[in-house]
């Protein structure tokens, strides 16, 4: 039930296969910070791994958010723990559970845990394709960071079960594109090996 428990005991972790999230993560703890995920794959979805997690086959799996809190009967019960998140930041649902990269000391270490956690830093992004002229790119981003914080739209994506966590504006997150994009390729190669099955 803790990041130390998992450094001290042998975990199995359901997983839906090689290349997936729920592979990827475990396999890059267990090498970055000694912990000692026993990654087990063939679940054919996350539903499948949910089921063998109640069923106690596994002991646990690395879900997104919203696939955790969408069983909030589990936590209210105990059957899960959240104990650490892939993230680039802190989640306000969970702000006292660390994120691996508070974890990690080594400067190409963080930037691998970074490049791995950019997809759950930019979620479900809103994209246009290269050539759209800058001032319908202005527009588009402006009525975006219009409607993100417009109190009627919280409400309905609140109402709705989302998660509105920090989202990011255009600016911020074309910004944080480019920096992930800037990671150098020995990197990008580091991480594949990190997360690789052996």
């Amino acid at each position: 039930d803790s990041v130390d428990g998992l450094k001290e005991k042998e975990v199995f972790i359901g997983s839906t296969g090689a290349g997936s999230e729920t592979d990827m993560y475990p396999r890059l703890t267990n090498k970055l910070i000694g912990t000692k995920m026993n990654v087990i794959p063939g679940y054919e979805g996350g539903s499948q791994v949910m089921v063998a997690l109640e069923a106690k086959e596994v002991g646990g799996a690395a879900r997104t958010w919203t696939a955790w809190a969408s069983r909030k009967d589990l936590l209210d019960n105990n059957t899960i723990k959240p104990v650490l998140v892939y993230a680039n930041s802190r989640l306000s649902a969970l702000p006292d559970v660390p994120i691996l990269g508070e974890l990690v000391e080594n400067p190409d270490d963080k930037k691998i845990v970074e490049l791995m956690g950019s997809t759950g830093t930019l979620g479900y992004g809103l994209g246009v394709p290269p050539g759209v002229p800058a001032e319908y790119l202005t527009a588009l981003r402006k009525a975006f960071d219009d409607m993100i914080a417009d109190e009627a739209y919280i409400k309905d994506a609140t109402d709705s079960g989302l998660i509105l966590d920090s989202p990011l504006s255009g600016d911020e997150a074309a910004a944080f594109v480019e920096q992930v994009l800037s990671t150098s390729p020995e990197l990008v190669e580091r991480a594949k090996k990190l997360v690789a099955v052996e």
